[in-house]
């Protein structure tokens, strides 16, 4: 079942590169994005009512039951509780895992406006920053049961605090302009000390 998210925090992004899960080589190599969803949220209760309506269809009288034994399982279920996590960025939120197969190709990924794609040399979207994103939630049924999603696109919506390991946004007034106008063409600066 398709579900759009507005204006949610992304983390992990594997957005442009396949990437092995926890880097284990024996893992298919795959598309991901985790959203940071705001508890009581109007994405919150989305995705709520559409897993409840996904595990009914497929799970028929026992989807309740197994829906609270899957509950808060990573393993399980690709919707967890934030604020059992480290990380400040966590508290108050849940958390949404998607992943992509590698041999279903990358996820679209456009700007605010959604006609330019983006690519990785565009610096965004980024670990920190505002995206939408559409996901297909589904149950998994057979050897690994669970409630999975399947990461379809993301629009970069605006920047945030880059989460540790991404790269930090630069913006225009970082730097001030230190070159001086009458300096010469400066190849003194780096002279050797011993013509001193």
């Amino acid at each position: 079942m398709k579900v759009k998210l507005k204006n949610v925090r992304l983390s992990y992004p594997h957005l442009f590169t396949p990437a092995q899960f926890q880097g284990d080589e024996r893992s298919s190599p795959r598309y991901g994005a985790t959203f940071l969803v705001k508890k009581g949220g109007a994405d919150d209760k989305a995705i709520r009512a559409a897993i409840k309506e996904i595990a009914v269809e497929k799970l028929k009288n026992k989807a309740e039951v197994t829906l609270r034994a899957w509950e808060n399982s990573s393993q399980k279920m690709c919707y967890t509780d934030g604020d059992l996590k480290d990380g400040d960025q966590y508290e108050g939120m849940m958390v949404l895992a998607s992943h992509r197969g590698e041999s279903q190709g990358a996820p679209v990924v456009v700007d605010r406006d959604p006609t330019i794609r983006l690519t990785e040399k565009d610096g965004k979207p980024y670990a920190g920053c505002y995206v939408n994103a559409t996901v297909d939630l589904w149950v998994q049924t057979g050897t690994y049961t669970g409630i999975r999603a399947t990461l379809i696109a993301v629009q970069f919506a605006a920047d945030g605090a880059a989460f540790a390991g991404a790269p930090a946004v630069v913006d225009d007034d970082d730097f001030e302009d230190l070159s001086d106008p009458d300096e010469d063409d400066g190849e003194g600066f780096f002279q050797d000390p011993s013509e001193h």
